[in-house]
């Protein structure tokens, strides 16, 4: 355990409904908020933030060159709630405004719009690592010591009962949520992805303060928000595990490229280079014009680029020319999601362009069939050479990474809609193991 125990007061477990603010805006009288801060104490944050809503696309800009796409998100979707939020250390004031601007006349929900000086306890002595990327936080990480002002230019009327919002078990505060759309998270992590439908109490059994019932949700929700996830729990975790532990799931990653690899003979980036002259990274830094496909930030060179699995690694797809480049803050807050999970259908459709995958596959990744058919093929050369390697087969836990891989692969096969029969990477790897 952490060390922390959870609130005395909270479970997690519980949601409820609260209302919104609802203004009329259009293209021709966009919404205007303007943020006054006050004056922040030395070495303490400053930080704005309000959640919002609208039946139509929504842009947003800034009178302040340091705004980005990547301080809010683009859900584009009429029932989702959408955040935008930063963090950051200045002490002087910084007084600006934020415009929202509809594609057509329409009414656009504010939710929690606040902004002043941000500090908490576990800010305190947060190594630099911890506190990095702090800003991909906001606003559920906005505890505000001293409220600025907030003035919203429009006449607004109460929408009760609009904004679905679940409680944090550490912190004991109730933050947004996204239902039915769950993958399209803001304040809390979901639980269960690759094995939902979440039936765990609490996470995907949640409570229904208003209606006084039990909700059954899809991939359910973290009991911890993201700030007490990362500041409570793994923080504390953290300095506790080894190096090896801190870099387990990077490791498992790298180990399906390596697999990928020496079953083809040949790295992907290292035969785009043979193949192009050109370095793979330099070759998608150019592509997508020396910037973030998320929020534009320029990529001043190819080595600031992440490179972007656009199609996930744990479905057999290795890095290659249908690389997307992020920045690091997207690179780090798009995580495990899909494509559709994590861009606008906007962005999807120029993402297809950019990379020549079909916008049908964007939308739901399948697995790499001519790699997963190699395998079975060569699953002697799997079981007798590559998963029988001493650094594979080192027990952790109970475990190797060789029966992780396995069962990675089994999950591939059967969402590969594909028939194989009753044909198991661990049970080939089992049969092996006890021969």
């Amino acid at each position: 355990m952490s060390g922390f125990k959870s609130h005395s007061e909270a479970t997690g477990g519980s949601l409820r409904r609260l209302p919104s603010k609802v203004y009329r805006a259009s293209p021709q009288s966009p919404l205007n908020i303007d943020f006054i801060l006050p004056e922040i104490a030395s070495g303490h944050f400053s930080g704005f933030g309000f959640y919002y809503r609208s039946d139509v696309t929504v842009s947003l800009q800034s009178n302040r060159e340091w705004f980005s796409s990547r301080f809010h998100t683009n859900y584009e979707d009429p029932l989702s709630v959408n955040k935008c939020g930063f963090i950051w250390q200045a002490e002087e004031p910084n007084d600006f405004r934020i415009t929202l601007t509809p594609s057509r006349a329409t009414d656009i929900e504010i939710f929690n719009a606040e902004c002043g000086e941000v500090w908490h306890d576990f800010f305190e002595g947060a190594r630099d690592n911890v506190l990095k990327n702090i800003h991909t936080f906001a606003p559920e990480a906005n505890f505000y010591t001293r409220f600025g002002e907030v003035v919203i230019g429009a006449t607004a009327h109460e929408k009760p009962f609009s904004v679905v919002v679940k409680e944090c078990n550490r912190c004991a505060r109730f933050l947004p949520i996204n239902l039915p759309a769950e993958r399209h998270t803001l304040s809390f992590s979901n639980h269960c992805v690759a094995k939902r439908p979440c039936r765990h109490k609490g996470f995907g059994i949640v409570n229904d303060l208003d209606k006084g019932v039990f909700v059954e949700l899809e991939y359910g929700f973290q009991l911890e928000c993201r700030f007490c996830k990362k500041f409570v729990v793994n923080a504390a975790l953290n300095p506790q595990r080894s190096a090896d532990q801190m870099k387990e799931d990077s490791q498992r990653r790298r180990y399906f490229e390596l697999m990928i690899a020496e079953m083809s003979g040949v790295s992907e980036q290292l035969a785009f280079r043979h193949k192009t002259g050109v370095e793979l990274a330099s070759f998608i830094w150019e592509k997508f014009g020396k910037k973030c496909f998320k929020c534009g930030d320029r990529l001043r060179t190819a080595r600031e680029m992440h490179l972007d699995h656009t199609r996930p690694l744990a479905l057999l797809w290795p890095l290659d020319e249908t690389a997307t480049a992020l920045c690091g803050s997207c690179n780090s807050t798009k995580r495990d999601r899909q494509p559709k999970d994590f861009y606008s259908q906007t962005e999807l459709v120029e993402l297809s362009k950019f990379t020549g995958i079909p916008l049908p596959e964007l939308l739901k990744p399948l697995p790499n069939i001519n790699v997963l058919k190699a395998l079975i093929e060569r699953c002697d050369w799997l079981v007798d050479d590559f998963l029988n390697q001493d650094f594979l087969k080192k027990e952790k836990d109970g475990k190797t990474s060789a029966e992780l891989i396995c069962k990675s692969l089994d999950r591939v096969l059967k969402i590969s809609e594909l028939d194989f029969g009753d044909f198991s990477f661990s049970k080939k790897w089992n049969d092996h193991f006890l021969a």
